[in-house]
């Protein structure tokens, strides 16, 4: 994916030499233990077209397996199937290339039956394989034994490498790859952000690595060099300000030019709302049939559809299988890159044909909006048309777009038409790609209803954070009923960010409701805890008595964090950065409190300096409902804000510049030692924001 939002503030990554660079741990704990599940995924960037190893589960003998990147970035899955007693079979799956110099995700994945292999979150294939699960195996980094020699070492950079006692499905390996998120908990997790020395500390499990020859890189990281522009309102992403309304025999003309017609390949992508019971053409550059043209268009029906001319043939492919829906926008694209036409909608692959040849070329127009012929029901909205001229618009450059609107200046040196449709207004239509591709309208409509407003209400970041200062500072919010009360269902979230350890056991309290004893009452609470600084949250149940969950990755300083908890009646949940990362069962009422709520802090026995809260905090948020994932999905990338999400609102405390609360039912704070607000602490100024 060329950008991510969910960032890891990675500052080192590790060189292995190619000659005896590794990473050993010898009988790890929990890997590889009887099991045929296991998954290893790991950062790579490859500086040399050699044979080496990524990670190996190996002893030389019957129980190997191993991740191996062949000569030209061809990726291999080394292992035995057990077919025969005391016989090793040795098969090697060859699927892509990987290409040097650039950071890679490779993830490969088995099961008792499957060999599994992902590249940037996409599943490059699946072979059906017994695999043997022998159980005595070492676990090695950089390099795989050869008859017990070290062999087929790795020549470039790894960083942040997990090994799983799981097998990964299609969600799986996109959270991992698009959220940046360990979607299980990893029996291993090898961040190496030491930056120097030769131990690499597991940062979940106890297998940690002894270095052998290594070099510690603070420059080549991945998502570093990627084109990340920051801003206070992460809404700018797709900075669609207008659209264009079309009906029958309108649309927008543009020129035949050479660029609009290549030959041999071409990426077609567009916002569009259709309506129902009408066909919407986004593309249409044919003048009689479709002959020598390509045209892609949602049939009435809500289909996609599109028909090019390869090879001298008329190729048709309509997705049946997944069919629109009227008056939404969707993002589209359709590809041609020699070898396949792909369709894609809304982050998925919609339906793929393969074929191969000359794209067809005429001297026709390019309609956007109109069909070749006048009289046929056409009608919707169509917001920033594309065309690219390249063969590797994927579907990872497709999701790119749709959810962050990646575009980097790769990106765009591949344009060959784009109209940001910002004009709002006359008759001209511009082409921004510098090929002066400009249209012109044919009595089509400029329209203000944008995908952004169509989708849900969104609000801006704010214009601060509350700073408390680990020692003395919090926000008493007091004890009201509305967010004190005992409640079936309830959900909490908060935005915060670290910038001190305040005692050795890491306990800092984000927020809560309660005292957090637990023969007391503890409605709710966010805190960090243990040497990691993971989150600890707790619920006080009528039923269970306390229950809490934690979570699975560290929490840094010095980076912002979005966490909610949910409770159900059934579940509690708890998210990471819009991510749900634990689960535990729950039943019965959460109990009422009689020590209020804070912000910051706790009321006694766990208040005092104890676990105060050191850093920023900003939009603590208390519902009396559950929120569903999505909610808390588009709460953290949108910031999401509209009358649904409000819906069971009882506390909404900004912090942007006091202890208001926002919510309408006034249970408004009380500031604690006289804590700042700060201008410069925003979450999502510090987040990959890129802006079309």
């Amino acid at each position: 994916m060329p950008s991510r939002l969910c960032i890891r503030p990675y500052t080192n990554s590790i060189a292995f030499n190619g000659s005896s660079s590794a990473l050993v741990k010898s009988s790890p704990v929990g890997i590889n233990t009887g099991t045929a599940n296991v998954t290893v995924a790991a950062w790579i960037y490859l500086t040399s077209d050699v044979l080496g190893t990524v990670c190996a589960l190996d002893t030389g003998g019957a129980n190997t397996r191993a991740m191996i990147i062949g000569q030209q970035g061809g990726v291999y899955y080394m292992f035995s199937d057990g077919v025969t007693i005391n016989r090793t079979i040795t098969k090697s799956l060859f699927y892509t290339r990987i290409g040097l110099n650039q950071w890679r995700r490779i993830v490969y994945s088995t099961s008792g039956t499957n060999v599994d292999i992902w590249v940037d979150g996409v599943l490059l294939t699946s072979q059906t394989y017994t695999i043997n699960t022998n159980a005595l195996a070492n676990l090695f980094i950089g390099k795989r034994t050869l008859s017990g020699s070290p062999g087929q070492l790795f020549s470039g950079y790894m960083k942040d490498i997990q090994v799983y006692n799981q097998y990964f499905t299609l969600s799986d390996a996109e959270v991992d790859y698009f959220d940046a998120r360990h979607p299980y908990t990893p029996v291993s997790s090898f961040l190496m952000e030491e930056g120097t020395g030769t131990a690499i500390a597991d940062q979940v499990g106890s297998n940690a690595l002894t270095a052998t020859s290594i070099t510690w890189s603070t420059t080549v990281l991945p998502m570093s060099a990627r084109n990340q522009l920051t801003n206070v309102n992460r809404l700018v992403q797709r900075n669609i300000i207008s659209c264009v309304y079309v009906d029958t025999n309108a649309g927008i003309l543009v020129e035949n030019a050479a660029s609009l017609n290549p030959t041999d390949y071409v990426a077609l992508e567009v916002w569009a709302k259709p309506v129902p019971g009408w066909n919407l053409v986004l593309f249409d550059n044919s003048t009689s049939g479709f002959t020598d043209s390509y045209f892609l268009t949602i049939t009435t029906d809500g289909s996609l559809s599109l028909y090019s001319t390869i090879g001298g043939v008329t190729k048709n492919i309509v997705a049946v299988g997944t069919k629109l829906s009227f008056n939404q926008w969707h993002f589209i694209s359709a590809t041609y890159d020699g070898s396949n036409i792909t369709i894609m909608a809304d982050g998925s692959i919609v339906s793929t044909l393969a074929a191969t040849g000359t794209l067809g070329v005429n001297s026709g127009q390019l309609r956007i909006g109109q069909y070749f012929s006048s009289g046929v029901p056409n009608q919707g909205w169509v917001a920033q048309p594309r065309i690219y001229h390249r063969n590797d618009y994927t579907i990872n450059t497709h999701r790119a777009r749709y959810y962050y609107g990646t575009d980097d200046a790769n990106m765009r040196a591949t344009l060959v038409l784009d109209m940001p449709m910002a004009e709002g207004g006359g008759a001209v239509v511009n082409d921004v790609s510098g090929l002066g591709n400009n249209g012109a309208f044919a009595r089509a409509i400029w329209n203000s209803l944008t995908p952004l407003q169509d989708r849900v209400e969104t609000r801006n970041q704010g214009t601060g954070s509350i700073r408390l200062n680990g020692i003395d500072q919090w926000v008493d919010l007091g004890n009201t009923g509305a967010i004190c009360a005992s409640v079936s269902a309830f959900s909490a979230s908060v935005w915060f960010k670290r910038d001190k350890i305040v005692n050795s056991a890491g306990y800092q309290l984000v927020a809560m409701i309660g005292d957090g004893n637990n023969s007391a009452q503890n409605h709710w609470n966010f805190q960090t805890q243990g040497p990691g600084r993971r989150l600890l949250t707790s619920v006080k149940s009528s039923t269970l008595g306390l229950r809490a969950l934690v979570g699975l990755n560290n929490i840094p300083l010095g980076v912002w964090v979005h966490a909610v908890l949910t409770y159900d009646g059934a579940f509690l949940r708890w998210y990471y950065n819009g991510i749900q990362e634990n689960v535990n069962t729950c039943t019965g009422a959460v109990t009422a409190s009689t020590s209020g709520m804070f912000i910051g802090t706790g009321s006694a026995p766990i208040g005092g300096a104890f676990r105060i809260f050191g850093g920023w905090i900003q939009d603590v948020k208390y519902w009396d409902r559950a929120l569903t994932a999505a909610e808390v999905y588009d709460l953290y990338f949108l910031n999401r804000n509209d009358a649904a999400m409000r819906t069971g609102l009882k506390g909404e405390w900004l912090l942007y510049s006091d202890a208001l609360d926002t919510s309408g039912f006034g249970n408004h704070g009380t500031l604690v030692g006289s804590p700042t607000f700060d201008a410069n602490e925003i979450p999502f100024k510090e987040r990959a924001v890129l802006s079309i």
